[in-house]
């Protein structure tokens, strides 16, 4: 109990006495961590030892991707113009800002008493520390009982109050004056000392509470903050609870204090590479060079030879030297000497087969301009589609041909129908204006693939002379010429003027 004074003078709280003896030189030193980083280069190994040395070319432009060990990508770069890579952040890292709470709970404790806890340091490994929010909250709690002494009647006035203080690193006295009164109409002393009746009164618990922040953001402040240690934090709680009137007053007061701290460490996610495993990909190999051995260090990797990824962990220090050797391939063997042109050739002729023999005869003619197409596959498995018309003679020929099997198919000349057909000197099959299966072997010509017309029934004269080749005798006797090889055909006198 702390009485008031009778005069109503208040004692003064000497901070000095709550004792809380923070050295904050004593804090654990911040554990400093700096970024490990993991590079290399990518070269023309032109002695093909495997390492990276004076006479090696640098090659820029080479893509490169750090996998970590659960395969996910935290990183893609090129090599620079001296063949140089590097990575020293992980990608996967969110820039989201972060935050950590820890809060310290002192429970209801008679003052006046002075009490020491800690938090945990804010892990650098999650980020850098950006600022850090301190919130102390504190409540006292008095239980005020009073009895008028005086004859006459007076008003009673009851005070919770005192101070609540808390230290930390950067935070020299936080300190919260929560206050309550309470009061009571007194009579006259009724004669009993007993805290009631009309003179007496028992307020119970009477309790003030109050609530301080401050933030701390200077980098000397967050620097306490930071490592792999603990921070301290005190606090004491002082009453100066009382009760009071203007007459003779007995009073019994007896005070708690009770407080909770929380901290919240504000901070940007760490982006740096954390210690474990990872592997460097080359994804693509340069233009020009095939994949010669890896190295490590200075050291190069055992079978390596063909193989575009580097495993490596990361530890507190920085990977050097994990370097891809790249080969200049051999120069190419001399291309072959060329294969020689093709010199097969299929030939055959159209005609007219005035005695149906199925053999061209000396004085049978040809039918010029009629359409002749060569399909089929040459050996080489490759599809050929040529086309020919027949000369003035009948004739037509493919030349400059592979060796394959091929189709000789004509079109069907006007004023004529279908007649024989004769197999030529490589074989095959006959059929209606077609020589199928024929077999062309290399340096070979196929010839008399001929096809033999008939003179359609009543066909004109017009229609036989456009086709007839130039070696047919048609002079003054064209009549007679016409009726040999056209047997049933009419001429009539043209001079006549009635042209039956």
């Amino acid at each position: 109990m702390i009485p008031r004074a009778k005069d109503g003078r208040r004692s003064r709280l000497d901070r000095t006495s709550f004792g809380l003896g923070l050295n904050l030189g004593a804090l654990e030193a911040r554990m400093m961590l700096t970024a490990s980083t993991i590079s290399g280069y990518v070269y023309q190994d032109t002695n093909g030892d495997g390492l990276y040395g004076a006479g090696d070319r640098p090659i820029a432009g080479s893509p490169i991707q750090l996998v970590n060990s659960a395969k996910m990508v935290v990183g893609s770069t090129t090599t620079d113009a001296s063949g140089k890579y590097q990575f020293s952040s992980d990608g996967t890292v969110q820039g989201t800002p972060g935050a950590q709470t820890q809060t310290l709970s002192f429970p209801a404790t008679p003052t006046n008493f002075t009490k020491s806890a800690t938090i945990s340091q804010f892990d650098p490994s999650l980020g850098t520390l950006t600022s850090v929010d301190v919130t102390f909250a504190g409540t006292l709690s008095s239980d005020i009982k009073v009895e008028s002494r005086d004859a006459n009647p007076m008003t009673v006035v009851g005070h919770a109050e005192g101070t609540l203080v808390t230290q930390a690193p950067g935070i020299a006295d936080l300190m919260l004056r929560p206050t309550s009164t309470v009061t009571f109409p007194a009579s006259a002393y009724d004669g009993q000392a007993d805290f009631g009746g009309t003179s007496g009164k028992d307020f119970g618990a009477v309790t003030a509470s109050d609530s301080k922040t401050v933030t701390l953001t200077t980098p000397g402040d967050l620097a306490a903050y930071t490592g792999t240690g603990t921070v301290p934090f005190s606090v004491g709680a002082a009453s100066t609870s009382a009760a009071a009137g203007p007459g003779n007053l007995l009073s019994e007061i007896s005070s708690t204090g009770e407080a909770t701290v929380n901290v919240v460490y504000h901070y940007l996610p760490q982006s740096d590479l954390k210690p474990g495993r990872y592997s460097i990909v080359q994804t693509a190999q340069p233009n020009g060079f095939l994949q010669g051995s890896n190295s490590r260090g200075g050291v190069v990797l055992p079978r390596s030879a063909g193989v575009d990824t580097i495993p490596v962990t990361l530890a507190d220090s920085d990977l050097t030297d994990n370097n891809f050797g790249e080969l200049l391939p051999a120069a190419a063997a001399p291309p072959p000497p060329a294969a020689p042109l093709p010199s097969s050739s299929l030939s055959g002729s159209v005609y007219l087969d005035a005695n149906n023999n199925g053999a061209r005869d000396p004085n049978e003619f040809g039918i010029a301009t009629v359409n002749v197409t060569l399909r089929g596959r040459d050996n080489s498995n490759r599809p050929v589609m040529l086309t020919s018309t027949t000369d003035a003679y009948g004739v037509y020929q493919f030349n400059n041909l592979r060796p394959g099997q091929y189709t000789i198919t004509k079109s069907q000349p006007n004023a004529f129908r279908s007649g024989q057909e004769t197999i030529g000197s490589q074989g095959g099959q006959a059929s209606r204006n077609r020589f199928s299966r024929v077999v062309l072997r290399d340096n070979t010509q196929g010839v008399n693939y001929n096809f033999g017309e008939q003179a359609r029934p009543n066909c004109s004269l017009a229609s036989v002379l456009a086709r007839v080749d130039r070696g047919l005798p048609l002079r003054s006797n064209l009549g007679p010429n016409l009726q040999r090889y056209l047997p049933g055909l009419v001429v009539y006198n043209t001079q006549h003027p009635r042209r039956r």
